[in-house]
């Protein structure tokens, strides 16, 4: 029954700062109601296959940056330590 006293800090434990949303991953909540509305509203059909190419390709391009972890700004060495095993 030895408790730590509230004054000893564990200098491993990571801190979990305020929570919010992670706004990145919500974006195909964008991109799919645009493609059936590029598809149906555009008339000119030039400017409908650019438009839908173009989205399609924004949102690869956004799928890709997120796999390799372009959007990893703030990330603490000592947890990517970890992560890699070391």
């Amino acid at each position: 029954m030895s408790a730590k006293p509230a004054a000893v800090v564990d200098p491993y434990r990571v801190q979990a700062g305020p929570r919010t949303p992670k706004w990145m991953y919500a974006t195909p909540l964008v991109f799919a109601p645009l493609l059936p509305l590029i598809r149906l509203q555009v008339k000119n059909p030039v400017l409908r296959q650019r438009l839908f190419g173009g989205t399609v390709a924004v949102a690869f391009l956004h799928g890709v940056l997120l796999l390799t972890n372009s959007y990893a700004i703030n990330v603490d060495p000592r947890a990517e330590r970890q992560m890699r095993g070391r």
